[in-house]
């Protein structure tokens, strides 16, 4: 199974992305994540009840082409265009401007399951 990683300007409210705003245009697309190979391995959570995954390899979308945006949430979908909101998570903003890539490093991206 794949999941698709997307980028927010406007943080949801919601798992069912109530009142979220995602990135389009600039050449931004969903970045997939194989679950079989780039999913790191379940761990306890640092509260100790919950297990977690991670991102085991870096993230990187498409450089921004014509027109530059701030980050400030990564959601994932089940689907590479529109789709199921899976999970959402806010991040400290970052914009990223014309010729720029937003990546998400290695263990960045952590699910608690």
């Amino acid at each position: 199974m794949t999941v698709y990683v997307g980028l927010y300007t406007t943080t949801p409210t919601t798992n069912a992305n109530l009142g979220g705003t995602e990135v389009s245009g600039s050449s931004y697309a969903r970045q997939p994540i194989t679950c079989a190979s780039q999913w790191s391995a379940i761990s306890l959570n640092a509260d100790n009840i919950h297990d977690q995954i991670s991102n085991s390899a870096v993230i990187t979308f498409p450089a921004v082409t014509t027109t530059g945006y701030t980050v400030v949430g990564v959601g994932l979908f089940d689907a590479v265009t529109t789709g199921n909101e899976l999970f959402y998570q806010a991040v400290t903003s970052q914009a990223v401007a014309v010729g720029n890539s937003y990546q998400i490093a290695i263990g960045a991206l952590i699910v608690e399951i």
